[in-house]
């Protein structure tokens, strides 16, 4: 028995390409409502402050100063990629010149480092266990916001590196792009959100 597959143009992906948003309105959708979501969450959490101190026993706490050089490393690297792709969408209407030529530098930084970001800051059983133990108590939004910030650069990653492989056609390689932009903004809120649970969770608001 043969096992048929649907070519990408035939997949839900295909569609995307028909709802590709101007950018500059994208981007400003997403920051004024992430602006939004971060002030009634720390007027929120300020207000409720209850002053945790957890204690976790993690591997990032084990490593130390080098778990948080890997940690800001890899807020710098999305940052950069962020600038060098929707700052050149914004202001020329695509990715081309130095704006790429940094944005593909920069890529491959992004691949190493988020198995490691995977390793330091995805929740584990052992430390779920360990916390269940203790008074320290996890809070859901450093947890949810590490796997969003993971999955969501996994997208990116594969949609990268799919559209080197000599598979696809000129519409299927339009249509990977544009998953990859909207992949690559999701990082990007990903990123932003999980920063903010830890200085919360830092500051013992959580």
């Amino acid at each position: 028995m043969s096992i048929q597959t649907l070519p990408l143009a035939e997949l839900p992906i295909a569609e995307l390409s028909k709802v590709d948003w101007p950018i500059g309105q994208l981007l400003l959708a997403t920051g004024v409502c992430l602006a939004l979501l971060l002030a009634v969450s720390t007027l929120f959490l300020s207000a409720s402050n209850r002053h945790y101190f957890p204690r976790r026993d993690s591997l990032r706490r084990r490593l130390g100063w080098i778990s948080r050089l890997v940690y800001i490393g890899y807020l710098a690297i999305i940052a950069v990629l962020a600038i060098s792709s929707f700052g050149s969408l914004v202001q020329y209407g695509r990715l081309s010149g130095y704006a790429l030529q940094l944005h593909v530098a920069a890529a491959g930084g992004f691949v190493f480092l988020m198995a490691i970001i995977a390793a330091l800051y995805l929740p584990m059983s052992s430390e779920a266990a360990f916390e269940s133990s203790t008074l320290a108590r996890p809070w859901w939004a450093v947890d949810w916001s590490a796997w969003a910030l993971i999955l969501s650069s996994l997208l990116a990653a594969g949609t990268m590196l799919l559209s080197m492989l000599p598979l696809l056609d000129t519409q299927e390689l339009r249509d990977v792009a544009v998953l990859h932009r909207y992949a690559g903004l999701a990082v990007v809120v990903a990123a932003i959100l999980h920063a903010y649970s830890l200085i919360c969770r830092r500051l013992g608001w959580r």
